[in-house]
């Protein structure tokens, strides 16, 4: 991938005109001559370019969340995003659980093992070893009581040996840490060499009686181990897409609704619509008025280039379409030389490259829906 150095020195070359030597010279002011600091200001230029010619290049995408608080109808955007894909919203329930997932540690999880039984750290999952005794772990989940909530976890015997164990994991939520009064389950997995392919799923539901809940998860299968990933507890609730309003359509239909705050009318959202609340972020709204704070909306969203400094500085253009970004450049430098013949010379190139990149890039719908 072309450094922010490499790309200065590609454009000075086109030109003809000498190129920088070292690190040193691109972001030392004295080190560069006229033509060579317009020539860095280009670059940025192009790359700006280049991301403001499509609304959605796949290199600039990304994702984004936002919990939802009962009662609070509009939310703002992180500063990253430049623009919003207003159809990917989608409500779905929040996760209940911290560190479900044991991406790097089993932080936030509380060991209760017994004997010579150890909870650990294994390559992305929570390794369970029961030894001569048991392996526990369990977390506080703070819940609504009445509430229907869905557990789902995933677990894998790590024996590769071909042994005859086949670990049980008891996976319980209770009131009280370690308990089992408001429901236990327990799950077996293959043993031995028969469980060294993927993970199995299992999952169960529970209405809380209380706000503090304890989920445990234990292994009690002397001699084994056991792996356990994916833990969630979310809402019993089915993910949806939002439909998107615009904020004139919003303020025609139901805007009298929403703005009246009547807990009556809050209820699960099915609109998302674009509010103008803030000059320095993306802001959105929903619609009704959320009813509890145990939803929370995922969209897609596309960001804009940082502008290059330091010399080893890489764009976030692709990387085989970095001959744009020196065109565009050595376009922009021609014109202030007085040189627009030249200039147009390049401008086509850069143009018929950037319709490649579209192509390539841009994943256009090439059918219509029927309204």
């Amino acid at each position: 991938m072309a450094t922010f150095l490499t790309l200065v020195n590609n454009v000075l070359t086109e030109l003809n005109e000498p190129t920088l030597s070292t690190s040193a010279d691109l972001t030392s002011a004295s080190a560069t001559v006229g033509i060579q600091t317009s020539v860095k200001e280009n670059v940025n230029k192009s790359i700006r370019d280049i991301a403001t010619s499509e609304v959605e290049w796949s290199y600039l995408y990304a994702s984004g969340t936002q919990a939802l608080t009962a009662g609070i109808q509009e939310y703002t955007v992180t500063t990253a995003a430049s623009t919003i894909d207003w159809d990917s919203f989608v409500l779905v329930p929040t996760e209940l659980t911290t560190n479900g997932e044991f991406t790097s540690n089993i932080t936030n999880w509380t060991e209760s093992s017994s004997g010579t039984g150890s909870a650990t750290y294994s390559s992305g999952a929570l390794s369970l070893a029961a030894g001569s005794g048991t392996s526990a772990v369990y977390q506080e989940l703070s819940l609504t009581r009445g509430r229907t909530y869905m557990v789902s976890f995933a677990m894998k015997n790590a024996s590769t040996s071909g042994t005859a164990i086949s670990p049980s994991l008891a996976v319980s939520v209770g009131t009280s840490a370690l308990a089992t009064d408001v429901s236990t389950g327990t799950y077996t997995s293959a043993g031995g060499s028969n469980d060294e392919g993927d993970l199995s799923y299992h999952s169960f539901t529970f209405e809380a009686s209380a706000t503090a809940h304890y989920l445990t998860i234990k292994n009690e299968t002397a001699s084994s181990t056991v792996l356990v990933d994916n833990v969630s507890v979310k809402e019993d609730v089915h993910p949806k897409s939002l439909r998107y309003l615009n904020e004139d359509e919003w303020r025609d239909r139901i805007v009298g609704t929403d703005k009246n705050q009547n807990p009556d009318h809050f209820a699960e959202p099915q609109y998302v619509y674009r509010t103008v609340a803030s000059t320095s972020a993306l802001t959105f709204g929903v619609s009704p008025v959320p009813d509890k704070s145990s939803y929370t909306v995922e969209f897609d969203y596309y960001t804009s280039p940082t502008d290059l400094s330091a010399s080893d500085d890489t764009p976030s253009v692709p990387t085989r379409y970095h001959d744009l970004i020196v065109k565009r450049a050595v376009y922009y430098t021609l014109l202030t030389r007085s040189d627009p013949q030249l200039a147009q010379v390049y401008l086509q190139e850069y143009s018929f490259g950037l319709q490649r990149m579209r192509t390539d890039l841009i994943n256009r719908k090439n059918y219509m829906f029927a309204v």
